[in-house]
């Protein structure tokens, strides 16, 4: 990240899926010290210790088979970031990974892996203002 600052970037937005999507929460969760103006996260691990730390713009893509991430747990963040600028999406009929690996053969994850890549980069479009 040092690096991104050197080059003069101020404004900073990641997709990540899976350990990646448990990044982007990790650095959100540094609150204003975050090095994000904005994150996205598919699929990531449950961290709700660190959701009343984000300070910047939060999105989530959340998949109906998830070990991590399921009933109570998806309401919890539907509840948390599903006000602007954030954003939640589930995705059903969808499973865990489904966004960066999907089944080419099921027609409805092939579906949602496009609507939910789609949905990330409006997503980041919006909130770094591009």
């Amino acid at each position: 990240m040092a690096d991104i600052a050197d080059g003069g970037y101020t404004t900073v937005g990641a997709v990540g899926y899976c350990r990646g999507g448990t990044m982007v929460s990790y650095l959100l969760g540094k609150g204003d010290k975050s090095p994000l103006t904005s994150g996205f996260a598919f699929h990531p691990e449950y961290t709700p210790a660190r959701y009343p730390l984000y300070t910047r713009a939060a999105g989530f893509g959340l998949a109906e088979e998830d070990a991590y991430i399921y009933g109570d747990r998806v309401e919890e963040i539907k509840a948390k970031f599903s006000k602007a600028p954030n954003e939640v999406t589930y995705f059903k009929d969808t499973a865990h990974g489904f966004a960066a690996r999907p089944s080419f053969e099921h027609e409805p994850t092939m579906k949602a892996f496009h609507d939910a890549n789609g949905r990330a980069e409006a997503f980041l479009r919006r909130t770094l203002g591009l």
